[in-house]
């Protein structure tokens, strides 16, 4: 009987410890590494959690998202963009927690790119200077705040410093559709390197395909490319002047890296790796972020404006709308709405009435996967 009761005990101690586990998080985006961090955001907020992974601690909690978080070269500081007061502004924040500072004041967007290698000043995009269309270019504002100077390149949308912050890699063309795999039209663009001072410019290796988001790493520059049909994360050598696949992900695309020294960080299938530059090691980092989201709960929400997809009944009496992932038929004049979907949990979507206008189709996710 003793030893019965030794053995339930054991097995009550691992429920509760299975209970208790924290559970792994998801959709974990715009990572940033340091030495010993790295930043995140997650349901619109900033995240910092070990470079191993683990539980994940919440950087900010305004109500208003917060993203583009990028470490100071020293990993002290947090440069990011945050729609607080009504705009997109650039903000800075100690990697420990704290107050977030304002740097910048213009009431168009400017979104945090990095820093200059000293730490000194940070390096954000704004379309300010650029009209009728607000093309980015390249701007850095000092910690102390103060009128932010522009950088000597015409038009810029992502890049990073090389590390003695004599030249830049960047992106020239912010797509206006970046969900287009294997897309080989105007927007894409080489990666190229200006020299700051010379201002003489040279062009990466390029064939056509969606390169972006370049990150300075030594004698390499690392970015991400669909050359091979799939968003990857290659490399240029800068000494060899060879290009070379660092990954090979074919299921989701990568979406966005950074890097420190010889690691890289990767965001892909909503999850964040380590990749070592060295020993080519990719490693999926298990990571928790566990906090008070009160937009996920359930609450009641005014979709009257949120309205799309609009699909007529052929005796016009009735039209079927999605709103907020769920399927509504709306009167023309007299009667209820009526939520034909019912399902929070998944995204219904295209809603067509059937000829005798008797039954409705939409698409939804309910199954795992996109289907009527």
């Amino acid at each position: 009987m003793k030893k019965f009761l030794v053995w339930l005990g054991i097995a009550n101690f691992f429920l509760v410890m299975q209970m208790f586990a924290v559970q792994e998080s998801r959709l974990l985006r715009n990572p940033d590494i340091s030495g010993t961090q790295i930043v995140f955001t997650y349901g619109g907020d900033l995240w910092v959690v070990p470079r191993t992974g683990g539980e994940a601690q919440r950087l900010t909690s305004f109500p208003g998202l917060e993203s583009d978080p990028h470490f100071s070269p020293d990993g002290n500081l947090v440069a990011f963009s945050a729609e607080y007061d009504g705009n997109i502004d650039v903000y800075i924040v100690s990697a420990a927690g704290g107050e977030p500072r304002r740097l910048t004041w213009h009431p168009g967007e400017d979104s945090a790119r990095g820093w200059t290698p000293d730490g000194l000043r940070v390096l954000f995009a704004s379309g300010r200077s650029s009209a009728p269309i607000s093309y980015p270019k390249f701007w850095t504002v000092a910690l102390t705040g103060g009128m932010p100077q522009p950088l000597p390149i015409p038009r810029a949308f992502k890049g990073s410093y090389s590390t003695d912050g004599t030249r830049l890699a960047y992106q020239m063309i912010e797509p206006w559709e970046s969900e287009f795999r294997n897309y080989r039209g105007g927007q894409n663009n080489p990666i190229r390197i200006v020299d700051l001072a010379s201002l003489q410019e040279e062009k990466l290796p390029w064939d056509g395909a969606n390169d972006n988001s370049p990150i300075w790493l030594d004698h390499s520059i690392c970015f991400l490319s669909d050359r091979d049909y799939a968003m990857n994360v290659w490399a240029y050598d800068l000494d060899a002047k060879q290009l070379r696949q660092l990954t090979r992900f074919r299921d989701f695309d990568a979406k966005q890296i950074a890097g420190h020294k010889d690691t890289l960080v990767i965001e892909q299938g909503g999850y964040l790796h380590t990749l070592d530059m060295a020993s080519g090691e990719l490693k999926k980092l298990t990571i928790s972020a566990q906090g008070d989201f009160p937009w996920a709960r359930s609450h009641w929400a005014k979709v009257g404006e949120k309205l799309i997809e609009p699909a007529l009944s052929f005796s016009g009496k009735r039209a079927a709308f999605a709103a907020r992932g769920e399927i509504l038929s709306i009167p023309a004049e007299k009667g209820d709405a009526r939520n034909l979907s019912r399902n929070p949990g998944s995204a219904d979507r295209s809603p067509a009435w059937s000829p005798n206008g008797e039954k409705i189709a939409w698409f939804s996710d309910a199954s795992g996967n996109m289907s009527w």
